[in-house]
This record gives C-alpha cells, sequence and structure tokens, in this order.
C-alpha cells in the first residue's frame, strides 16, 4: 500500500498519525497493545524499584521500557522523528504506567478482560495515548495512569475517566498539584479560577451567568483525580 508521505516523522500522536499507523498496517494497535501492558503489569513490578533507584532519565536510557508492549507500538508511530522526542515520549508511558501502579496477577487479569470488551477498545486506547504525547509533564502522565486505575477497577465510567484526562490535558500542572496538595476547604485562589476554567472546579453556580456566593470546589471529576492521588 502507499504511504502519505504526511505520515513521516508526525509531530504529534494525536489522531492523524494514528491514522497514518492503521493505514501503513505495521504494528499492534495501540488499544490492544494497552490491554497486554496491563496483563504484564505482574512481570514489571520492577519498573518502579528500578525508578526510584535509577530516575526517570536513566531508566529510558537503560532500555527496560523498550519491550513494554504498549511503549513498543507507540514509539513505532514516531520512527523517525528526533531521539529527545522518542525519549520524552517514553519517559511520558512510563510514567503512565507508574500512575497505574503495582497490580496482583488477578487485578491484570481483570483489568485486561475490561479492556478486551471493550467494543471501542481502539478508540479508547488511542484517546488515552494521543492525551500522554500531548501532555507538557510527566506529572500529568501519571495522573493518566492514576485515573485508568480508577476506571479498571470500578471506581469510576469509562466515560469520565476519559473526560477528566482530557481536562486533565487542558488543565496547568501547577494547579494540578495545588488540586491534589494545596487546596482546602474555603479557599479561593487563582488557581481555582484557572481550575474551573477547565472543568476541575465548580463555584456551584447554576448557570454560566449567575455569580455564586460559595467557594471553588473540586468539581465531579477534579475530585475523582484527588482521591485516586490519595489510594
Amino acid at each position: 500500500m502507499r504511504r502519505d508521505q504526511s505520515c513521516d516523522a508526525p509531530a504529534s500522536l494525536g489522531s492523524g498519525s494514528i491514522a497514518c499507523m492503521k493505514e501503513v498496517g505495521e504494528g499492534e494497535p495501540v488499544g490492544r497493545s494497552l490491554a497486554e501492558t496491563v496483563a504484564k503489569m505482574p512481570e514489571l513490578q520492577d519498573l518502579t524499584q528500578a525508578y526510584a533507584e535509577l530516575g526517570l532519565d536513566a531508566l529510558v536510557d537503560s532500555g527496560i521500557a523498550d519491550e513494554i508492549p504498549v511503549v513498543k507500538t507507540v514509539l513505532a508511530l514516531t520512527r523517525g522523528a528526533a531521539g529527545l522526542r522518542e525519549a520524552w515520549l517514553t519517559k511520558k508511558l512510563i510514567a503512565l504506567l507508574l500512575g497505574l501502579g503495582s497490580l496482583t496477577e488477578k487485578e491484570a487479569a481483570s483489568f485486561r478482560e475490561k479492556l478486551q470488551d471493550d467494543d471501542r477498545i481502539e478508540e479508547f486506547g488511542e484517546r488515552v495515548i494521543g492525551i500522554v504525547d500531548r501532555v507538557e509533564s510527566t506529572a500529568k502522565a501519571k495522573i493518566v495512569g492514576l485515573m485508568l486505575r480508577e476506571y479498571l477497577s470500578g471506581r469510576c465510567t469509562r466515560d469520565s475517566y476519559l473526560r477528566s484526562i482530557e481536562m486533565v490535558d487542558r488543565a496547568l500542572t501547577e494547579d494540578l498539584a495545588f488540586l491534589i496538595d494545596g487546596w482546602d476547604e474555603g479557599m479561593s485562589e487563582p488557581a481555582c479560577d484557572r481550575l474551573m476554567a477547565v472543568g476541575l472546579m465548580t463555584d456551584r453556580s447554576e448557570s454560566l451567568v449567575t455569580e455564586s456566593s460559595q467557594p471553588p470546589a473540586p468539581s465531579i471529576e477534579g475530585e475523582l483525580i484527588r482521591q485516586s492521588a490519595r489510594r
């Protein structure tokens, strides 16, 4: 099949470059590779230990991540891209897995089954990995992983998960840190306004034109993120 020249060295994963991979027909589909990675998490327990001992940069350089299914598949999309971008994407994918955390064999099997039973698994996988590719920090990528565990554990719905991580993508990293660790009841900081703008906080107004006398508080999605970081 003829390969569209626009697919060469994509600047961003996104929907366009994922479509390129489908057209070329190379590599394992993103959704399936995510399910396979979840299934292998009990075998990757040394990932957390290696991270603690080496740090993220050294972990990427060591090549440990190269055999993780979702890392291999997604990096196939960036072949020909600059090495710096590839290393940065690898760091964010590892951060996602660190957010997902350690899994028992039973949890891994259950989570994999839930992913594979999703009749829109490819759309799901593409959206998750597309967001990981876009985020500007490993802290955000880790939150995507933390929230993935919430979804796979049944503590939030598929739609809530996808909605939450898209809000994470639009928020500032520092504001997310404030949401998780800095906010307290009654606070009204500039960060609250920015988090309200992306949907992670609310002042409980009934409409956009109605002013509220109540201080801002985490929205449903914001509270999901706070709880995921505390488990």
